[in-house]
């Protein structure tokens, strides 16, 4: 007899109708019942894409999932696929020679497509992070990212971010 997976065994031997019949399992009354072997079926285990991992990125580490990592990079690809030796540390995550900080505006594009905007009304866009951040993207090639910093697009979208945020300020400014 194989089971659902909405009810498990503890579950089915509880149930019991007025009449003491175990009812889910069949009419003959509970006291009669002999121990039925009952074959549950293996719950599937998650695929390797499923499942989480971690990198040590400098000295952070990160938790995400593979299919996060590998969707996009052929870096993440190569490094996961399991034909490289040593590049698990012992403790089970793998190392990523990458600057932790840089590596944080990578994985917030690899996770939900977040691109990153370097910049600070006082200062101004941050050209240097920019660099130092396409640089790594290349290195992790991550290419949509690489396409993004190249082109420098975060310098108009950044301008219209700042426009609404002062045209924001002084609606409210007129409003009060």
């Amino acid at each position: 007899m194989s089971l659902s997976r909405s009810k498990s065994h503890s579950e089915l031997l509880k149930t019991h109708t007025t009449q003491g019949k175990m009812s889910d399992l069949d009419d003959r009354p509970a006291h009669s019942l002999a121990p039925m072997a009952v074959s549950q079926a293996e719950p599937s285990l998650p695929s390797l894409e499923d499942q989480p991992i971690v990198l040590q990125v400098g000295e952070r580490r990160f938790t995400t999932f593979r299919c996060t990592l590998t969707g996009e990079s052929e870096f993440f690809r190569s490094l996961l696929s399991g034909c490289w030796a040593n590049v698990q540390l012992l403790c089970g995550a793998y190392f990523v020679d990458a600057d932790a900080e840089l590596f944080e505006s990578i994985l917030s594009y690899l996770r939900r497509g977040v691109l990153p905007i370097f910049y600070d009304s006082e200062n101004g866009h941050c050209y240097y992070r920019y660099f130092r951040l396409l640089e790594e993207a290349r290195y992790l090639q991550v290419l949509g990212l690489v396409e993004w910093l190249e082109t420098r697009v975060y310098l108009e979208q950044s301008v219209s971010r700042v426009r609404r945020m002062a045209l924001r300020y002084w609606n409210r400014k007129q409003g009060a």
